[in-house]
């Protein structure tokens, strides 16, 4: 998402997904389709807002594309699609956008596959994303893709990423050094996630800036394969949660099979862009369908601060857990203490300290949404209920936001 020149490159690529210590894995499909984004036609809502849906025709024999906006968090979508001889290039589809000033920015983005002239869905075999020159602006942004995958990935063995996987989403951070033009040889700012089996995808583009004022970026779309292997995290982040009490705050975070992590680097920062490390901890080191740690930070913040996880390999690899964020003394305590199914309806079972209304989302483990619900919450105990299209089975990935529409708790469930 470079000023007027960045290039952030998507193309489909046959993966399969695996879970293990990082190495890497041959792909085990090819012949992936090559898709092209010429022409949208505004087919629902109103343009360059949320809602909005864009048909782009015939992006591959047989098959349409519906891309609809989620959310528009502190940016603007000019143009849905710059024509393809900008830059050069002749199938992308590339939106100008905004980068707010001192915040993060980003548009999310659903992806729907459908039978070419109707709205039936079709279901991609195969589909990886990869973005090209996720860099920065020389001093104060820095760019960053994300998307719902189950969890593998392709970087360069160079690669200068920080990758992270919370369990539903993977993303990318790229350094605040600018990458010129369009240069597919610096692979170390390149990040391919993979899907299978998919007739949707949702994902962001955006940045993380501390610049006064806000910032034109370009970004750019294609569907074509760069790399033939790929790796999955060493372990799986099953949760990372923080909670202040005063000027304490205990973060708790657990994992699973994590035989090929060494050692856990907590580390705290006020802006995102300068980290500290204020603990190490070892691995456990085992394969475990759950390991959870706990650590105090007994000097945080009083206003706003960020945690991660820096997390290492035994081979020097390394990888984050998603980014946490705290808002000072008044953040209050929330939590999922029961999930249950019966046939096509979920319960949570949610303990908070204060009344307050919330949002619930569901999704599976290809970041799809299954099902969203707007509620209110009193302190102490409630019950939730959701409806289901149809029963489902696998890992949940639970989502509660409040009423500002940040995310306030998330958490993993296994369901029969």
């Amino acid at each position: 998402m470079k000023a007027k020149s960045t290039l952030l490159l998507f193309v489909v690529f046959i993966q399969s997904i695996l879970s293990g210590v990082l190495s890497p894995v041959q792909a085990q499909c090819s012949g992936a389709p090559s898709l092209s984004f010429r022409n949208p036609v505004l087919i629902g809502g109103t343009a360059a807002k949320v809602g909005a849906i864009y048909k782009f025709a015939n992006a591959a024999p047989g098959l349409d594309v519906h891309a609809e906006i989620l959310i528009l968090k502190n940016t603007t979508l000019f143009n849905p699609d710059v024509p393809g001889s900008v830059q050069g290039y002749h199938d992308a589809w590339q939106p100008y956008v905004t980068a707010g000033p001192r915040d993060t920015s980003y548009l999310e983005w659903k992806f729907s596959f459908k039978k070419a002239g109707t709205l039936i869905d079709t279901i991609l075999p195969c589909l990886a994303v990869t973005a090209l020159d996720i860099d920065g602006d020389n001093g104060q942004l820095k760019e960053f893709v994300e998307a719902g995958t189950p969890g593998s990935y392709s970087v360069a063995p160079t690669s200068n990423l920080e990758v992270s996987f919370n369990g539903v989403k993977s993303k990318a951070i790229g350094k605040v050094t600018t990458i010129p033009n369009i240069d597919s040889s610096r692979r170390e700012a390149m990040f391919q996630m993979n899907f299978m089996n998919v007739s949707s995808i949702i994902y962001r583009n955006g940045a993380i800036s501390k610049k006064a004022v806000p910032d034109t970026r370009h970004t750019s779309i294609y569907f074509k394969p760069f790399f033939n292997t790929y790796i999955v995290l060493p372990v799986r982040w099953l949760d990372f949660t923080g909670r202040r009490s005063g000027s304490e705050v205990t973060l708790q975070w657990s994992v699973a099979h994590e035989e090929g992590a060494t050692d856990y680097h907590v580390q705290r920062s006020t802006d995102q862009f300068n980290w500290t490390t204020i603990k190490t901890i070892k691995s456990n080191g085992v394969s475990a369908p759950e390991k959870k740690y706990t650590v105090a930070d007994p000097h945080a913040d009083k206003q706003k601060v960020f945690y991660r996880i820096r997390q290492i390999s035994y081979n020097q690899q390394e990888a984050y857990s998603k980014t946490i964020r705290l808002d000072g003394l008044n953040s209050q305590g929330i939590s999922v203490q029961k999930f249950v199914q019966s046939g096509n309806r979920l319960q949570l079972f949610i303990n908070t300290d204060q009344s307050q209304n919330l949002q619930a989302r569901i999704y599976n483990m290809n970041g799809q949404q299954v099902t969203a619900r707007n509620f209110h919450v009193v302190t102490g105990r409630n019950t939730c209920q959701l409806q289901t299209s149809q029963r489902q089975t696998g890992v949940l990935m639970v989502v509660l936001s409040n009423e500002q529409g940040r995310a306030v708790y998330t958490d993993k469930f296994m369901v029969q």
